[in-house]
């Protein structure tokens, strides 16, 4: 589904990633670990092919990535921004506000769908950058710390929703996080160093 060969990646004559390899097969929860700055949102970047680099990766199927910061039109409303990659792609966008109200419900952000984004909260906007990627349905997703402005009760329940909704659809994850995370929850531990 997913595979890297030889990664290596230089910003500015510095070596940041250096022969990296990763094999992850379809439906497999892959955990990327390693200390801030050491070039795991590079190797997701990477993977979505909005780096340059040296080696080869192969991504087999569809591909959604949630980053970080959020990558809503600030013209537009969640709703109206939620929609846009059904409309650009010119697929039905009935079912697709079906998806996004169950989506926005279990993650308990329904009510925000009519605002603009400057309208909701940095917790509220990462969980609908979350609806933004799962309704989608891509055959592998990547998340780059998707749950970083949240904690608590609200944060394990997301982060439980996120596994169980990529084993029941046999959706491939790479997940980065400096959040301490249960690695038995993943199939595949990659330490960057």
């Amino acid at each position: 589904m997913i595979t890297i060969k030889n990664l290596t990646k230089e910003f500015e004559g510095k070596k940041i990633i250096d022969n990296y390899n990763l094999k992850v097969d379809k439906g497999q929860r892959v955990l990327i670990k390693g200390d801030s700055g050491i070039g795991k949102t590079t190797i997701l970047r990477c993977i979505a092919g909005l780096e340059d680099y040296e080696g080869t990766i192969d991504v087999d199927g569809s591909l959604a990535y949630i980053f970080q910061e959020n990558r809503f039109m600030p013209w537009l409303t969640i709703k109206d921004n939620l929609l846009l990659p059904f409309k650009m792609r010119d697929m039905n966008v009935k079912d697709a506000e079906n998806d996004i109200i169950k989506v926005c419900k279990d993650l308990e952000v329904y009510e925000h769908i009519n605002k603009y984004p400057e309208e909701v909260s940095g917790g509220q906007i990462q969980r609908l950058s979350l609806v933004q990627g799962l309704i989608m349905m891509p055959d592998s997703i990547i998340m780059d710390e998707p749950l970083k402005s949240l904690e608590g009760p609200l944060y394990i329940k997301l982060y439980e929703y996120i596994l169980t909704w990529a084993q029941n659809n046999n959706i491939t994850l790479i997940y980065v996080t400096h959040e301490k995370v249960d690695e038995n929850d993943f199939n595949i531990i990659s330490n960057i160093k």
